[in-house]
């Protein structure tokens, strides 16, 4: 009965909504295309095989897509257009699709939106594109409706590419060669398993290939960036046998890195399309290819039900990113951990919450902060609850029940369920056949976690969780007792609570379970404590404190009205106004005239930005009131009591907090009035979201770093 209600309606409530949007059953597409680049030009044929339709059949073929011919099962027929919703369907009454049959479609398109001021970050995305066919690059990606197919539709595919010019074809599935044929040369993909609409990718690359057992490797890189290709291919086949190993088989024939001229990074099945800046940053092998390689398993043959919110991302995410950082060493998957909530405090509002069960996918701070971090988190604090053992073989056991399906959260917590209760009946038995006395806590284990889900998945939000000390006295001549009081707001969560105590002698762990409102604890200890520490490692999604938060660039970005104060020595005040409004064109910007309306909107808790030139002193006002060690003198910026040179074409970002106001960050901006640089720099500062400083030297950053914070309502010094 666990999850029964619940499983009930989402099957109810989907199957209607399926019914009546994709009440047919594609078996496959048969698409030939041919690119014209000198006029953005696409003709060609796709030959859809289908299964039986009861209903009128309504085939999305978007704005651009010109039908030029019909047949049903051989014969010609008329082409009926309709339009709802903004977009163009074509009509098949369903008397001709009674039994299935095949659908040929003869169309055609111009593709000519090439985006203008693209931007792809950790923080945003600004890509909105239907395709584009240029002399040099081809890139239509499905949601351009370049072929007729249903948006969430799962069918295999054969597809041939011809083309005149000299560019290399690149799409899902194997490929299967090249032909060259009077003026025309065509490339040939095959994909035998149902996957999601594709994307079809050409280019002036350079192609590389290798193997790892029986799967193929590529690289289509543009020739100036063909040296890269073999630090990416090893990087592959390490990435392909590690979630192998965690997971189950590689589900593809292929993998292939794809260079794009936009700054992309999307994950496709059996390929990734990696922007060219992206592409030549010396970290992207050891973290972002990973995460693309992984979507090959969850996403890319594990299909997500969107219907019941994205749980890809964040799992993706946590296998990929966070486990590349407990790899590097504890600290580092710790202080990840801790920036997910920053961001999370930092962009997200109540305007803009939603529970993760409304994720679908993010264009904004906001919904990266919970459709990724926030899912990562409960993905951590699942296996926090029923150990690796457990947690790793639940994955396996997902992958390999839902491949080629779409699959929800009601999935996952149905089969984590199943596995841990089959885990715990074996672990029981082995006791049993080994006459060896049951634990208590795996005698009474509850292997339920319909309340895990339905709190973190379904409910918005985040708890908030306070400490108060009772009292430490000491029991006896060698024992010590601690007495201190969780408490959390409303609504409550059922919490499994790390606590930490560092006493004379060493460290001590337990992990409590908070379900109530407020519950007391005691705790006897052997030596005297000297420090209370809840969650030490930031293991809970939560809501941090002001104090936990140090100042960094996320922190600004999540700000939607700023104050800009330029010094009266700053030149180009006017320009740089414009340029801060057009990189983030969602927020409000109010100049201020002097350093006393300054200080005095941070009194009133608001951000403000400080420009000055690198010649300047920083202003004693705003040096009094900084909370981190920082100045400007002489032409250097002091971190510390450090001096870093800013003079000549250098640039200084440094985010502080202010001792009016612990809530708030400020910023200041240091900067000699080149604006075509300041442009530049300032649409790469968004990749920085969890550093407090950066120093650019023209548009390269050379000093990146972050402010350290001691001081939290959850750790108690018992000294």
């Amino acid at each position: 009965m666990k999850t029964y209600f619940k499983l009930l309606a989402i099957i109810f409530f989907t199957t209607i909504f399926l019914c009546n949007i994709y009440p047919q059953k594609i078996l496959n597409h048969l698409i030939e295309v041919q690119i014209e680049t000198e006029n953005h030009f696409l003709s060609g044929k796709d030959v859809i095989s289908i299964g039986k339709c009861k209903k009128d059949l309504l085939l999305p073929i978007g704005k651009i897509l010109k039908v030029n011919g019909l047949k049903i099962n051989g014969k010609l027929r008329n082409i009926e257009i309709v339009e709802k919703e903004g977009k163009n369907f074509l009509r098949i009454p369903s008397y001709l699709l009674f039994s299935g049959g095949k659908i040929e479609i003869s169309f055609s398109g111009i593709f000519n939106d090439f985006p203008k001021n693209a931007r792809f970050s950790q923080e945003f995305i600004n890509l909105d594109t239907s395709g584009y066919i240029k002399n040099d690059f081809v890139y239509l990606p499905p949601d351009g409706y370049w072929y007729p197919h249903f948006e969430n539709e799962l069918s295999p595919f054969r597809i041939k590419i011809l083309t005149k010019d000299n560019l290399t074809f690149v799409t899902g599935g194997i490929f299967l060669g090249k032909k060259s044929s009077g003026l025309y040369t065509s490339y040939t993909y095959l994909e035998s398993h149902p996957v999601e609409p594709i994307f079809l990718i050409g280019g002036n690359f350079k192609m590389e290939k290798d193997r790892y057992e029986n799967i193929n490797l590529y690289t289509y890189f543009f020739p100036e960036d063909n040296f890269l290709t073999w630090n990416y291919l090893s990087a592959i086949k390490k990435y392909v046998k590690m979630y192998s190993e965690l997971i189950g088989k590689y589900p593809f024939g292929k993998f292939a890195v794809v260079e794009n001229q936009l700054p992309t990074g999307y994950g496709m099945p059996s390929f990734t399309l990696l922007g060219k800046d992206i592409l030549r940053l010396p970290f992207i092998v050891h973290t972002s290819l990973g995460h693309e390689v992984l979507h090959n398993w969850w996403g890319n043959s594990v299909f997500v039900n969107y219907n019941e919110g994205n749980w890809c991302e964040g799992l993706t995410s946590y296998m990929a990113d966070h486990y590349y950082k407990e790899l590097k060493g504890k600290k580092y998957a710790v202080n990840y951990r801790r920036q997910l909530l920053v961001n999370y405090m930092a962009y997200v509002k109540r305007e803009n919450e939603i529970s993760l069960s409304q994720f679908v996918e993010r264009h904004n701070p906001a919904q990266r902060a919970i459709g990724y971090g926030k899912s990562l988190m409960v993905f951590h604090m699942l296996r926090k609850l029923v150990g690796d053992e457990v947690f790793y073989e639940s994955l396996k056991n997902f992958y390999s029940e839902m491949i080629w399906k779409k699959a929800s959260w009601i999935d996952i917590e149905r089969i984590f369920e199943d596995t841990w209760e089959k885990m715990h009946e074996e672990k029981l038995k082995e006791y049993q056949e080994e006459n060896k006395k049951i634990p208590e806590f795996e005698k009474n284990l509850d292997t339920s976690l319909d309340w895990f889900f339905t709190q973190w998945i379904y409910r918005k939000g985040a708890p908030e969780i306070n400490l108060k000390l009772n009292m430490v006295f000491q029991v006896g001549k060698k024992n010590y007792l601690i007495s201190f009081t969780l408490s959390q707001s409303d609504p409550t969560y059922q919490l499994l609570i790390p606590v930490e105590i560092i006493t004379e002698s060493g460290r001590e762990f337990r992990r409590l379970t908070l379900k109530e409102k407020e519950h007391e604890y005691q705790i006897i200890l052997k030596e005297k404590p000297l420090k209370l520490i809840v969650d030490p490692d930031y293991d809970i999604f939560r809501k941090l404190y002001p104090e936990e938060i140090p100042p960094s660039i996320a922190t600004i970005l999540g700000k939607n009205s700023i104050y800009v104060y330029f010094s009266q020595e700053f030149k180009n005040k006017k320009t740089y106004l414009e340029i801060l409004k057009s990189n983030f064109p969602k927020k409000d910007f109010f100049t201020l005239n002097s350093i006393e309306d300054a200080i005095s909107k941070i009194s009133e808790e608001k951000t403000v930005i400080f420009f000055q030139n690198s010649s300047e002193n920083l202003n004693e006002k705003i040096r009094e009131i900084s909370q981190q060690e920082v100045d400007i003198k002489d032409g250097n910026l002091l971190l510390k009591g450090r001096p870093y040179p800013i003079m000549g074409n250098k640039k200084a970002v440094i985010i502080f907090k202010s001792k009016l106001s612990n809530n708030i960050p400020l910023c200041i901006f240091v900067d000699d009035g080149n604006e075509i640089s300041f442009e530049r720099v300032i649409g790469k500062v968004t990749h920085y979201g969890k550093y407090g400083y950066l120093i650019f030297e023209g548009e390269k950053n050379t000093l990146k770093g972050e402010w350290e914070t001691t001081n939290s309502p959850l750790i108690i010094d018992l000294k």
